[in-house]
């Protein structure tokens, strides 16, 4: 073993004794393109906060912001309507404003900017004469810095905060909510808690990369798997090219696949059998770090084909697990590619001799 193989080995043992997080999966929001955007979240929260929108949720929002800067929502009117991007004296815009006929809430939204703007020129904006004195609230992402909040005027809150109080008062309000609106809150829920995920980065992992300059060295280890994954495709891509100069049968597309999402070191050279229009009978020969294994399967459109009792008169070697046929045959790692193209050209010209006998379901 050499030096380096061993530090690859020890690299691996420390990753591994790292907590595991759980993939993000994308948000709706997020496949919008808009996840972090506060215009876009200051629209959302603008239609749940208004009381008198389709949602029909009524004051939900409103009482459990209320709630969540450490007021008595039974103080104040279940009623509200709200504005976004409302114009000051001073020119500046305030993300949200929630008026009735009593008192104005004037809310400033934070995701991830700064918090620099001019709160007292909002305040007074949303002071209006025979009107209760406004409540000012800032809403961020994270937590702000108490020297940075500038005016007493306002109360502080994180999303997280306020979202448990919606989610903890929420079960009064489902029964006469408008359903359609139920998932588009939800998905707004799990677009911010992502980036509340993303606010915490994995400081776990961080550390590891900095730790004995592991950085420069799993930089390599990263270079390695990805240049061991070229090399897969590259022999894939060989087997692929055998196939093709070795088929007789035209009636066949030939390509190399990989899912790009896997966290396994895979390639697959995939064959599609169609000599005809209602059939498509897939092979996937597949490149492991144990070896090739090769699977037999039909597309959608061939949904007529019994692959099963096709099989069987066939004679092929293997066993049936959910409508895929697994061949017995394998090969190692490096065998050579003749050996491998060869054995698929034998299944691919196997299917042709046999068309005749292929049952419909």
């Amino acid at each position: 073993m050499t030096d380096k193989t061993q530090s690859y080995e020890i690299l691996l043992k420390e990753f591994n004794n790292l907590p595991k997080k759980t993939p993000i999966e994308k948000s709706f929001i997020s496949i919008c393109g808009f996840p972090s955007r506060e215009k876009v979240s200051s629209n959302i929260l603008a239609f749940f906060l208004d009381t008198h929108r389709e949602h029909k949720l009524k004051n939900l929002f409103v009482k459990s912001l209320l709630e969540s800067v450490g007021l008595n929502a039974n103080d104040y009117p279940e009623d509200f309507e709200s504005e976004t991007e409302v114009y000051t004296k001073n020119g500046k815009y305030i993300d949200l404003l929630l008026c009735n006929e009593q008192i104005n809430i004037v809310i400033e939204n934070k995701i991830y900017a700064e918090l620099y703007n001019d709160l007292k020129d909002y305040y007074e904006k949303a002071s209006e004469e025979g009107k209760d004195e406004p409540i000012g609230i800032v809403l961020s992402l994270s937590p702000i810095d108490e020297s940075k909040k500038g005016t007493k005027k306002f109360k502080f809150v994180t999303y997280e905060d306020f979202f448990s109080k919606v989610k903890e008062n929420i079960g009064n309000y489902l029964e006469e909510a408008n359903p359609k609106y139920i998932p588009f809150l939800l998905d707004y829920f799990y677009n911010i808690e992502n980036l509340e995920r993303g606010e915490n980065m994995d400081k776990e992992f961080l550390e590891f990369l900095r730790k004995n300059d592991n950085e420069k060295l799993s930089l390599e280890f990263i270079s390695k798997i990805e240049e061991f994954r070229s090399n897969l495709r590259g022999i894939v891509k060989n087997v692929s090219q055998l196939i093709g100069d070795k088929i007789e049968d035209k009636n066949v597309k030939i390509w190399a696949a990989r899912d790009r999402n896997s966290q396994e070191i895979f390639d697959i050279a995939v064959v599609d059998y169609y000599p005809n229009k209602d059939i498509d009978i897939a092979l996937d020969s597949r490149l492991t770090l144990n070896g090739w294994e090769f699977v037999l399967f039909t597309r959608p459109k061939s949904n007529k084909v019994n692959l099963d009792d096709y099989i069987k008169q066939v004679g092929l070697k293997g066993k049936l697990e959910n409508g895929r046929f697994k061949f017995d045959q394998t090969f190692d790692f490096d065998a050579k590619i003749e050996d491998v193209s060869d054995f698929i050209v034998s299944i691919i010209n196997c299917l042709g001799k046999n068309m005749s006998k292929i049952p419909e379901k």
